[in-house]
């Protein structure tokens, strides 16, 4: 008797989902970063804040562009293509 059985259903997602997550997450941490910058008179945390406000801006420009480009120069579906 054997218990093997085969799965033939595909396990892929949508990978843009992940650059949408990725791009929310990271605006939050900016907005955060820019209250606690200013609460606590901190150069440093602002400086932070402009830095991910740009990695946020990048996500952002990326998702639009891959999904408005008929042409898929850039593919979001290679594993560890991002980070």
């Amino acid at each position: 008797m054997s218990d093997q059985h085969q799965h033939n259903h595909n396990h892929m997602h949508d990978p843009s989902g992940n650059i949408k997550i990725a791009f929310f997450l990271n605006l939050s941490f900016t907005i955060a970063e820019i209250i606690g910058g200013f609460w606590t008179n901190s150069i440093a945390i602002l400086s932070d804040a402009l830095h991910d406000l740009g990695d946020s801006f990048s996500l952002g420009f990326y998702k639009n562009i891959h999904r408005k480009c008929p042409i898929k120069l850039l593919p979001l579906d290679i594993p560890g293509f991002l980070y």
